[in-house]
């Protein structure tokens, strides 16, 4: 169970680690930046509270010129993930 999480750990890592990549050029130089997840154990990792796996900590320098922090809430309350939950029924 525990390699399962791990993994699950990662993919979520690896949703931030796209994200940065993505809108670096936005970003960099900013005041700071909140990224907001559903996924609670990745809030201490990113925000300096706790070690993470390998592969985390090659996200976190790899971004370490990027000031930002990690905030954590609810799926439900999360409006990127509207549509997941309530989409419409396909009809022919």
């Amino acid at each position: 169970m525990q390699r399962q999480d791990t993994q699950q750990l990662d993919l979520e890592a690896t949703a931030v680690d796209l994200a940065l990549q993505r809108f670096r050029n936005y970003i960099v130089g900013a005041p700071s930046i909140e990224i907001i997840t559903d996924h609670k154990t990745l809030c201490p990792i990113f925000n300096k509270y706790r070690q993470g796996s390998v592969r985390t900590d090659r996200i976190k320098l790899r971004h370490q010129d990027i000031n930002y922090r990690v905030i954590y809430q609810k799926g439900k309350l999360n409006q990127s993930d509207y549509l997941s939950r309530h989409g419409k029924p396909f009809e022919l």
